[in-house]
């Protein structure tokens, strides 16, 4: 009977040490509870390319102009309340700032090639990004899109093999190879046409250039 009632204390003792244990986790719990600081800030993306070409001072509504939508968000509990981009040159000198204040940020970003007084930028690489701020004050910049102003025209030379085919006979010069180059560019478009002006045929190439087409 001593030995049970001895194993009756001890098992008293270890649930009331068990009970205060669990109590104090209880109160250290409650004393973490979880702050607006904690929850994920906000994030800011750039959509499309990261790396395009523009060309503001070459040919007006051709390629003139930098433009893409922006995929921003804010932490949980919380809303942007001021956006700034900033475009800076390959030496990392700023050129252009643009900064708003409008609620939940921008949806788009733009940059026509213009610096902040409104002059053309010269032509090389830049650097555009979008930073966004959250009502705790906490910011995040998005990646960097590189914009290339390229403002020289290209060059193309076109070649012919002879002046005088017989398209459709039997021997030879029954085919007419024109030769061509240029410089790099987007896209070329190649036409010939009659004396009269008459379209007779083109032809559209993305990026590359053949050497020779028939």
């Amino acid at each position: 009977m001593r030995g049970s009632e001895q194993n009756r204390k001890l098992l008293l003792r270890s649930a009331i040490r068990i009970g205060f244990v669990l109590s104090a986790f209880g109160l250290i719990a409650v004393g973490c509870a979880t702050t607006a600081e904690d929850l994920p800030g906000p994030a800011v993306r750039i959509a499309g390319e990261s790396r395009v070409h523009i060309s503001p001072g070459a040919s007006p509504g051709e390629q003139d102009y930098y433009a893409s939508a922006v995929l921003a968000s804010a932490g949980e509990g919380t809303s942007l309340r001021e956006s700034e981009m900033t475009v800076t040159d390959a030496d990392g000198v700023m050129v252009y700032l643009a900064s708003s204040t409008d609620r939940g940020g921008p949806d788009l970003v733009s940059w026509d090639g213009r610096d902040t007084l409104g002059n053309f930028v010269a032509q090389g690489r830049y650097f555009l990004t979008l930073s966004v701020v959250d009502d705790l004050g906490r910011a995040v910049e998005s990646d960097p899109v590189e914009i290339i102003v390229d403002n020289t025209p290209p060059e193309a030379d076109v070649r012919v093999a002879y002046n005088v085919f017989a398209p459709g006979e039997e021997g030879e010069r029954t085919v007419l190879p024109i030769i061509q180059s240029g410089s790099g560019a987007v896209r070329w478009i190649g036409s010939i046409f009659d004396d009269d002006r008459n379209l007779v045929r083109s032809w559209d190439w993305e990026a590359e250039l053949p050497e020779e087409i028939e």
